[in-house]
């Protein structure tokens, strides 16, 4: 029971924002002088309610607002549990937890007359603050490559501060350099701009062009390849051991595999010992091939694709192409990405073989065979006719420069 009126108001006054006294000591005077007719535990919650329908109140944090509640109840003489249930029918969604409520109960019988946060016993403040934000922005502005544990020396923060700036202020993500197979000068783009646009100009307008058109290329295939590292990857229930491997170079013995094919399949293949290609190597193969085509592929006019290696673009081979009647087609220098030997026909024969020991040249190549027999014709049509032309345009829209891995 309320039986003091002059005790009560500055209790009711203490939370009052300036411009609201008037109306509250008028609500308290009020409320204390009917006090003695109403009962305490109805009387409250009902001044709470009206506090809730105020402007000033509903600017409060409802935390902050249960607190001043809390030390009014504590100032009327309640205890913790009969504050707490009249707190439950102001606040049923959003009551604090009653550890914290007694908390501040307990503070309050401790002499506490603020209505801040407690200060945890050991707790440091938190390190993440603007200035150190900047902090790591400048450093990671001045070198771009660098890493936690080198920010974690330079500004003394934890793993966790530095992580949580990095990701979630900076909004950064680490990324490996992507690497390029060569590097390309002004006019290495510019040719393979032009080369590109052309093909796709010629692509256009006699789309029957893409069926004419055999491609080849040399590539090294090894007694032993390791596997890649994606490779040696298995699928391991919880608690298993992770495979391990012996990490091994490529075996010194090799052979050359010399490939021709269009959209219909391989035209020719065959394997060279002993070196690489060189001029005279070449043209002999090229004799060969043309008896292959002639055999394959009759009574129909091919363009030859060639790459920009030595043995392909001397002046003897293009002077026995010119005197043979072969037609060649362009390629533009240091562009295996518009290669398809290159960007799907090696790999594709390779990435089974590797793993694997052969105990000779001949099994290597019987292995070989036997991939290229496992191809489908789909795939060369694939390749050749919607592949290629879909890496021309990528080319162009590069302009000229590579687009693998953008």
């Amino acid at each position: 029971m309320l039986t003091d009126h002059d005790n009560a108001t500055p209790v009711i006054l203490y939370f009052a924002p300036n411009g609201y006294r008037d109306q509250l000591t008028s609500l308290g005077s009020l409320l204390c002088a009917n006090a003695m007719s109403l009962d305490l535990h109805k009387c409250c919650p009902f001044w709470f309610y009206l506090l809730g329908k105020m402007k000033c109140v509903k600017e409060l944090d409802v935390s902050l607002l249960q607190r001043i509640n809390l030390h009014f109840c504590f100032k009327l003489g309640w205890t913790h549990m009969q504050a707490r249930a009249a707190l439950e029918i102001i606040f049923p969604n959003q009551l604090l937890h009653p550890s914290r409520t007694r908390r501040w109960f307990q503070a309050f019988r401790n002499g506490c007359t603020t209505l801040v946060d407690l200060q945890r016993r050991h707790c440091q403040k938190s390190a993440h603050t603007p200035a150190n934000v900047q902090t790591v922005r400048n450093l990671i502005d001045n070198d771009k490559s660098i890493t936690f544990a080198a920010i974690m020396v330079q500004t003394g923060l934890k793993l966790t501060t530095v992580h949580r700036i990095v990701k979630k202020d900076l909004n950064l993500t680490l990324r490996c350099a992507h690497l390029l197979p060569n590097f390309l000068t002004p006019r290495h783009i510019l040719d393979r701009f032009q080369h590109a646009r052309k093909m796709l100009t010629i692509a256009n307008w006699t789309p029957s062009m893409l069926k004419k058109i055999v491609t080849m290329d040399e590539a090294w295939c090894y007694q032993y390849n390791p596997e890649t590292k994606r490779q040696a990857s298995q699928w391991l229930a919880p608690g298993e051991d992770r495979p391990i491997h012996v990490r091994k170079l490529m075996s010194v013995k090799k052979v050359m595999l010399v490939a021709f094919f269009d959209y219909l399949g391989m035209v020719h293949f065959e394997f060279i010992r002993g070196g690489t290609v060189d001029t005279a190597t070449f043209i002999q193969i090229l004799g060969r091939y043309k008896e292959s085509l002639r055999f394959r592929r009759p009574r129909k006019v091919w363009y030859l694709h060639l790459d920009n290696t030595p043995a392909h673009g001397s002046r003897n081979t293009r002077l026995h192409l010119l005197m043979t009647g072969q037609r060649v087609m362009d390629h533009p220098p240091l562009s295996p990405d518009l290669s398809p030997c290159d960007f799907w026909l090696f790999g594709h024969l390779k990435a089974p073989l590797r793993g694997r020991q052969f105990p000779s040249l001949d099994a290597l190549q019987a292995a070989v065979v036997h991939q290229i027999g496992q191809i489908p014709a789909e795939q060369y049509r694939e390749t050749m006719l919607i592949k290629w032309p879909k890496r021309w345009v990528r080319c162009v829209h590069a302009n000229g420069n590579y687009f693998e891995g953008h």
